[in-house]
């Protein structure tokens, strides 16, 4: 703790470290398996340099209050995630209303977000969820139907960077899929590519939007983990199997594709369980 986290070395045992500890032991009447506050210190150190008057149980009132969460579920949240205790509340109200207001979640579908992916409660809606919401809306198209099927299923979308995670892996699902297979188009898209009188381009955006939309999955990869996932696919069609074949598969079921060459052992293990 004390490598990751020097600063505690100079923490005032009487005014911080002592109240933070006495704060944290109502998790301990929770019940919650194993040394709790432990686990909890040993996730976020700085939990004992935090003011529990002014951010540890504002955060619990906002997580159980306004929220409405029950405290046991608040407890394995918070013991999970640790740092949604110092999280400042007023951050939190702006993400939940951005959801809310922007995303069109539900106050319901708002709880299961903050219960699957509490850590989008830290982030700047001005920073990273509207930057993303605008990249999938403006520069990718996706129909805002389709974003909300996305961010209900799969909310850490709005958490990934624009630069580093979504623009990177759209380009590299465009260029692998052009070099594989140049004239492929999602099974449902030539019909309406035929209607609206689609470019090649436009055609490439649309396949590769459903692919990201049906499995967002990829956007938790770098491209060169993309590559090697690609190439696990290729060696496990048998050698000699063109890259069309890959390409065909991977947009027959894109989630499918995902869970089976590019998901660690250990994940696949309890998807599949």
């Amino acid at each position: 703790m004390i490598a990751r986290e020097p600063s505690l070395l100079a923490t005032d045992v009487v005014a911080s470290m002592k109240p933070c500890a006495e704060w944290l032991s109502k998790f301990e009447l929770l019940q919650l398996p194993g040394n709790i506050i432990n686990q909890m210190l040993f996730q976020e150190p700085m939990l004992l340099c935090w003011t529990p008057s002014d951010q540890m149980q504002p955060a619990w009132d906002w997580i159980t209050g306004e929220r409405g969460l029950p405290t046991e579920l608040a407890g394995y949240l918070v013991a999970g995630f640790p740092k949604l205790l110092g999280i400042p509340v007023p951050n939190m109200q702006a993400v939940a209303r951005y959801l809310y207001e922007h995303i069109g979640l539900t106050d319901n579908e708002i709880n299961g977000v903050i219960e699957e992916e509490p850590w989008l409660l830290g982030l700047s809606v001005e920073e990273h969820l509207y930057p993303a919401l605008d990249w999938y809306a403006r520069e990718r198209g996706i129909p805002d139907e389709t974003l909300s099927f996305m961010f209900r299923d799969f909310p850490a979308c709005l958490g990934f960077h624009r630069e580093y995670q979504l623009q990177p892996v759209a380009t590299w699902l465009e260029e692998t899929l052009e070099q594989n297979f140049p004239d492929l188009l999602h099974p449902w898209g030539r019909k309406i590519a035929m209607e609206e009188g689609w470019s090649k381009e436009e055609e490439m955006r649309v396949c590769v939007n459903q692919v990201l939309a049906d499995c967002p999955g990829f956007f938790t990869l770098p491209p060169p983990a993309l590559a090697e996932g690609w190439a696990a696919a290729r060696r496990a069609l048998g050698e000699g199997v063109p890259g069309t074949e890959v390409a065909r598969l991977l947009l027959r079921d894109p989630s499918e594709f995902f869970r089976l060459f590019f998901l660690p052992e250990e994940e696949e293990d309890e998807a599949v369980g």
